[in-house]
């Protein structure tokens, strides 16, 4: 699947067939100590899966939650440190 978007549903892999648009919608956020975020599919778009990362400036930081909600992609991470951190998520949306 090499170059290809490929995506897990109903506990099968599959990758994008041709004719078939896939995007990637994504959200950012910074926040003090736990950074959310919610990247969402736009209404004629359906869900396939989707993820987040999470960054900070110092120390350790954890993907907390990462999971669909609605027609979108809801994350939060939590820092060790008391400081501003930072999250993106991605949706990956199939029209």
């Amino acid at each position: 699947h090499k170059g290809s978007i490929v995506f897990c549903q109903s506990g099968r892999w599959s990758k994008q067939s041709p004719g078939e648009k896939i995007s990637i919608r994504t959200a950012s956020n910074s926040a003090y100590r736990f950074p959310s975020a919610y990247a969402q599919c736009f209404s004629s778009e359906q869900l396939t899966g989707g993820g987040a990362a999470c960054s900070s400036p110092t120390g350790f930081i954890w993907l907390v939650a990462s999971q669909p909600s609605g027609n979108g992609w809801q994350a939060t991470c939590d820092t060790t440190q008391n400081q501003s951190a930072s999250i993106n998520v991605y949706a990956i949306c199939k029209e």
